[in-house]
């Protein structure tokens, strides 16, 4: 039979399962920053100069560059806030796995569907 564990060590496996959470948040909080600069910085702009007819990529360039980029942005972005949420309610039972279950699920097309898989 295993040893029970001290309460101690209890606390100190609680404090780094936390810090690996809050990695895991701050992470994710950088990424969706990035994508929301990506919007701001070079898509909004890009967009900008295409209708004003002084475009330096085609639409379809622009397009080909930035066609998934809402989806990408929506996904990780709604994953923070319920990341966020979770960490609100943070105690030693909580877990994170379902979260991104929850986020992954559905996210990624079947393989005959999507156009990595039959290039």
């Amino acid at each position: 039979m295993g040893q029970a564990v001290s309460e101690e060590q209890q606390q100190e496996d609680f404090k780094k399962r936390s810090d690996v959470v809050k990695e895991i948040v701050a992470t994710e909080k950088t990424y969706v920053d990035n994508l929301s600069a990506l919007q701001t910085v070079f898509r909004q702009p890009l967009e900008i100069k295409l209708k004003q007819g002084r475009g330096v990529i085609s639409d379809s360039n622009l397009q080909d560059i930035f066609s998934n980029w809402s989806e990408i942005y929506e996904v990780h972005f709604l994953l923070l806030e319920d990341l966020n949420r979770r960490m609100s309610d943070w105690h030693k039972k909580q877990k994170i796995a379902d979260v991104f279950l929850k986020h992954v699920s559905g996210a990624l097309p079947p393989p005959h569907l999507d156009p990595f898989w039959l290039a």
